[in-house]
């Protein structure tokens, strides 16, 4: 499926992956019947959706509250991830709802109508309604998280870090072929770190040993050192011509 091969190329490129999000479109009665955990890893965060309109938020949420030892939460999500750390699922669901700034920050993006699962009538063209759900690696598992649901989803029993998101992927793909012949709209989406960052931290090293590079230059400094740093500084990309180039020059 094209989806899942651009997933695959994705999932090289952008490492690590926190967690996936699957949309799709809302069909009741569509024959998926998962089996839903009762009793499962109390560290397992979970959170029942108890908001009609805020499945995006849960997912997104249900993501970063498993990554605590990967990602800075920040002082909002750990106090409410501690406050709520012993309450049961519905607590937190409903201690997520009456957050000010999660509220808030939900708000920003959310449709200006909310939207309601009513009856069991199929949602059709033009109801557009979605369901957001979200997919976490935690402890060698992976689960899906449906805060419609009343428990976690156990999807893979035996993954690690670097093959979850391939051993996920049949899941998704058996999920996707439940709708396939009535529907086409499907987006999966995913968790990873901020690419900026690295960049940016990346051409700080690249200017900083530029900056000492052009310091041996004009200051001198013994051949031993200076042809040690020129070697290190060669190893970062942009700076290996600028070292030859100097270098050169500076034996005529």
């Amino acid at each position: 499926m094209f989806l899942i091969l651009i997933l695959s190329k994705f999932y090289l490129i952008h490492r690590p992956v926190y967690g996936l999000i699957f949309l799709f479109k809302y069909i009741p009665n569509s024959g998926y019947n998962p089996n839903i955990l009762s009793n499962y890893d109390e560290d397992l965060y979970f959170a029942q959706q108890v908001i009609i309109n805020a499945c995006a938020t849960q997912a997104i949420l249900a993501i970063l509250m498993n990554n605590e030892d990967k990602l800075d939460l920040g002082e909002d999500l750990m106090e409410l991830k501690n406050f709520t750390r012993q309450m049961d699922s519905y607590m937190k669901g409903l201690s997520i709802s009456n957050s000010e700034k999660i509220r808030c920050e939900h708000n920003k993006f959310a449709r200006p109508e909310p939207f309601v699962f009513t009856g069991k009538k199929k949602a059709t063209e033009e109801d557009d309604v979605f369901h957001f759900v979200a997919y976490i690696h935690f402890k060698d598992k992976v689960y899906e998280i449906d805060g419609l649901r009343e428990g976690p989803i156990l999807i893979v029993d035996n993954a690690k870090t670097n093959d979850w998101v391939d051993k996920v992927k049949p899941a998704i793909i058996n999920r996707i072929n439940l709708y396939a012949s009535n529907e086409i709209k499907f987006n999966l989406l995913s968790v990873v770190p901020d690419r900026r960052v690295n960049l940016e931290q990346r051409l700080m090293e690249v200017k900083s040993r530029q900056e000492a590079i052009n310091l041996f230059l004009n200051h001198g400094d013994s051949k031993v050192n200076f042809y040690f740093n020129i070697l290190a500084f060669r190893k970062l990309p942009g700076i290996k011509v600028l070292t030859k180039r100097r270098i050169v020059k500076r034996k005529k």
